[in-house]
């Protein structure tokens, strides 16, 4: 989905309350008569998102006033015009029917593989990031997580190591040939982030930061949005609008547990929010069991549980020494947990139509 049009440069934080149609053309359209759609379009003030599937292209309109369906419907080569009713437009199934894929070179995340990250929770030093990045790539992971910069409820806990941590997490990514995903707290650390990792990652507390979101849709590289502590899916998805706003389109969603009532566990892990979020959008869905459960024990059948509900991909905490890990230990898995999980999900995949963790190392235990 590639924005063209007089205001692709310059969205505002007020586009996603604009006004979003979808241009169905036929499935023998020509890109002559698409090319025309598509001018007409942008000579009416708007913005278009081509998106083009197996069959047809689909061109989706975005902007601030209305137009009248019925000035495109007579184009030649258009099938239909739809008006999208969601609140979320660019992110709903109305816009786009087809799943979303994010390319991140051999990597596909929201095809028939589903994709799973591991790492620590933090890059502590370098033997602790090459020793588990080595281990996640025995089991099968095919990109390796870890914060540089965290975000801690208290300030006199561990707030990592900042560029140190991206570049131990980007020598053991390239040494074991794993893709490298880390957070992204502030406008600032864009920039830096961007020349070490392959995804940036949004933490839950910067769900509704839109000025980081805004910025974000700028780059082109792919996004991971986790749902915020206490958000509802609605809100979820209008934080995913600011960044396809932007015409970034590589976003992905992760599932990673709420707050409510329940204290047995660290958060509640929402399994059902997996397939209404695919009902309602095209964007890959990740879920997160490792805060969901916030407990060692519990991550391997909330996993379990996420693939079967159709989750796209995981992202677990995984650490060589999770017992002296300097953040977040009593949910990381040993790294023999992780790989008997993965070989668990490797039966549990193919049963709903998945494979997981194709083409494992040889050296795999």
């Amino acid at each position: 989905m590639n924005p063209v049009g007089p205001n692709a440069a310059r969205r505002t934080a007020t586009r996603h309350k604009g006004h979003v149609m979808v241009v169905v053309m036929q499935e023998r359209a020509s890109e002559a008569q698409i090319d025309a759609v598509i001018a007409k379009i942008v000579g009416l003030g708007m913005d278009v998102h081509r998106s083009s599937g197996a069959t047809r292209t689909v061109l989706g309109v975005v902007g601030a006033h209305k137009v009248d369906p019925d000035l495109l419907r007579i184009l030649d080569g258009v099938k239909d015009v739809v008006r999208i009713s969601e609140p979320f437009k660019l992110a709903s199934r109305t816009f786009k029917q087809s799943d979303t894929v994010i390319s991140i070179g051999d990597v596909k995340i929201g095809g028939d593989e589903v994709i799973v990250m591991a790492g620590p929770c933090s890059a502590e030093n370098p033997a602790q990031v090459d020793a588990t990045a080595a281990a996640v790539k025995r089991a099968g992971a095919k990109i390796l997580r870890g914060g540089a910069f965290k975000p801690r409820s208290s300030p006199y806990s561990f707030q990592g190591h900042g560029e140190a941590g991206l570049q131990m997490l980007r020598e053991s990514g390239d040494k074991y040939g794993l893709k490298v995903i880390s957070e992204v707290m502030d406008v600032s650390q864009i920039e830096l982030i961007g020349r070490y990792c392959d995804i940036y990652q949004v933490g839950a507390r910067n769900m509704q930061n839109f000025t980081l979101l805004r910025e974000l849709g700028k780059t082109r590289k792919p996004v991971m949005l986790k749902r915020g502590l206490s958000s509802t899916i609605e809100e979820w998805l209008m934080s995913a609008e600011y960044i396809l706003s932007g015409g970034n389109s590589d976003v992905m969603l992760c599932e990673r547990g709420i707050r409510t009532f329940e204290t047995a566990t660290r958060n509640t892990f929402d399994v059902s929010a997996i397939p209404v979020v695919k009902k309602l959008s095209h964007l890959p869905v990740i879920a997160d069991p490792s805060h969901g459960a916030g407990r060692r024990d519990m991550v391997a059948p909330m996993a379990r549980a996420a693939v079967a509900a159709g989750a796209d991909g995981l992202i677990i905490e995984v650490h060589n020494d999770p017992d002296r890990a300097l953040s977040d230990g009593a949910q990381s898995m040993f790294p023999e947990q992780f790989d008997r999980l993965l070989s668990e999900l490797r039966i549990i995949a193919p049963a709903i139509g998945r494979s997981i963790c194709l083409d494992p190392p040889a050296t795999r235990r």
